[in-house]
């Protein structure tokens, strides 16, 4: 276990330390809310015109993926482990590289950002079905557990921790919808190509759409 550790933590500095002015700002909105606008708002669009229903169902799935990995990482797992988040640790004073005071909560294990971007993710790859489109997710899970390690407020194996949460809920929630299909098939989302290549072109977007905000500051 120590030198697990140990690993751990050479690996959070090496990513850490690989820092720049404008790097320092891509992580900070990779972090925030806005990665997820686009990508909610054309599922909006393309689920809206098969109906509301349909929406709601997804919208919910979601959501309910979100809370499941949400509550599991913060009010179970980080209390229980209580593992300080590198810019809480003592020991690591003055080696992590702090991104404008930003040092998050006091428990890092598990990380909640992990566990809800790829539960979220892992849901909607496993409704949609389409290549493209898991790709394009795959981007935007590995963009934003990046940016946690590169902000300093967790370790790998906090990421790593905060995947297998997400996955266990996003595989939880899918079994709940094919409950709810077999039961009621009007409410199965099917995507047609077209329209998972749109939503792969969203997300890819909203990456591009940030890495363009982040040369500008006051973003």
């Amino acid at each position: 276990m120590d030198y697990l550790q140990q690993l751990d933590i050479q690996a959070l500095i090496a990513i850490n330390r690989a820092h720049t002015v404008y790097l320092d700002h891509l992580m900070t909105l990779a972090a925030g809310k806005i990665t997820w606008l686009l990508m909610i708002v054309v599922l909006l669009w393309i689920t809206a015109r098969k109906g509301w229903k349909q929406s709601l169902v997804l919208l919910g799935a979601i959501a309910l993926t979100i809370l499941i990995a949400d509550q599991v990482a913060s009010s179970l797992i980080k209390p229980w482990v209580m593992r300080l988040r590198p810019t809480h640790d003592p020991s690591l004073e003055g080696t992590i590289h702090i991104i404008n005071g930003y040092r998050g909560g006091m428990y890092g294990f598990v990380s909640s950002h992990a566990g809800n971007t790829l539960g979220s993710a892992l849901l909607v790859m496993l409704i949609v079905r389409n290549r493209f489109t898991t790709l394009a997710l795959g981007a935007w899970v590995a963009l934003v557990c990046y940016c946690r390690m590169y902000q300093g407020v967790h370790y790998p194996g906090d990421i790593l921790g905060g995947a297998v949460v997400g996955v266990a809920a996003a595989l939880l929630v899918f079994a709940l919808y094919k409950a709810l299909v077999a039961r009621k098939p009007q409410l199965r989302l099917v995507f047609s190509d077209r329209e998972a290549k749109s939503l792969a072109a969203a997300i890819l977007c909203n990456i591009l759409i940030i890495t363009i905000l982040a040369i500008f500051p006051q973003f």
